[in-house]
């Protein structure tokens, strides 16, 4: 008995943590510009770029969408305050993140 409230203690501690370290949208906006500074881009003024966000709590996903044409940019994933990108890039919305939109 005493294995399983330690494991259910251990649990818990992770989950907290992974909640108290989700990244959040001004996150994500200070790595894409320290990620366009690196490779040398510079994003265009023109075309409006909006940032979709889905917050799961434990970790959320953020991907780009270029309002003028249509298209969505690389999905990343942000999980204890660290961005992994999760799509080559696309130009349909991606399939696993539908239900949440």
């Amino acid at each position: 008995m005493k294995k399983v409230y330690i494991i259910i203690i251990v649990v818990v501690i992770m989950i907290a943590l992974l909640i108290l370290t989700n990244p959040n949208l001004e996150d994500f906006n200070e790595y894409r510009a320290e990620e366009e500074e690196r490779l040398g881009i510079t994003p265009p003024e023109t075309p409006k770029i909006i940032i979709e966000h889905i917050n799961f709590y434990i970790f959320s996903t953020y991907t780009p969408f270029v309002e003028v044409i249509d298209e969505n940019g690389v999905t990343h994933l942000g999980i204890m305050g660290k961005f992994y990108k999760v799509s080559d890039g696309q130009f349909d919305y991606p399939w696993w993140l539908e239900p949440f939109n």
